[in-house]
């Protein structure tokens, strides 16, 4: 009887060995790149500049007023100059356009010419047909024509 149990045991065993290979099935192994560059999806590239980025230890570190090596003098004088050029942006725009809610300004058909000097740019406003403002400096001229239709449209 033992022998007979074991004879069992061992067909058994034998007969899942010879079991048809479409119970166990494998498929080909397939690589795809994960970066964009060399095929991947491009939906993966912010994901890999943003993590890349995160990982660079290469950064140079700033402080929150910016590097250390700044010229006071020059930022100040730069931060004067562009406050002295928007007043006067102003200005020319309160002389043409009159304040905000007012009727005053230049009407239709009224002429002026007005010339200013800013360190090395001359400014020429021009007031004859249109809104004309001339800006010459070391680099060349540069030139805003506004005509009267589209002001007063």
């Amino acid at each position: 009887m033992k022998r007979l149990l074991m004879y069992v045991i061992c067909g058994i065993v034998c007969g899942l060995f010879l079991l048809p290979d479409g119970m166990a099935t494998a498929t080909e192994m397939v690589w795809v790149p994960i970066n964009p560059s060399f095929g991947g999806p491009s939906y993966n590239a912010t994901w890999l500049m943003a993590s890349a980025q995160a990982q660079n230890k290469l950064v140079e570190k700033t402080t929150s007023y910016g590097t250390l090596e700044r010229d006071l003098t020059a930022e100040f004088e730069s931060r004067l100059y562009s406050q002295i050029m928007y007043g006067l942006a102003n200005q020319i725009r309160y002389e043409i356009f009159g304040e905000p809610g007012t009727d005053e300004g230049l009407q239709v058909g009224e002429t002026g010419h007005c010339e200013v000097m800013v360190g090395d740019h001359i400014i020429d406003i021009s007031t004859i047909d249109g809104i004309t403002v001339d800006v010459t400096g070391p680099s060349g001229t540069t030139t805003v024509n506004v005509p009267y239709s589209v002001i007063y449209y």
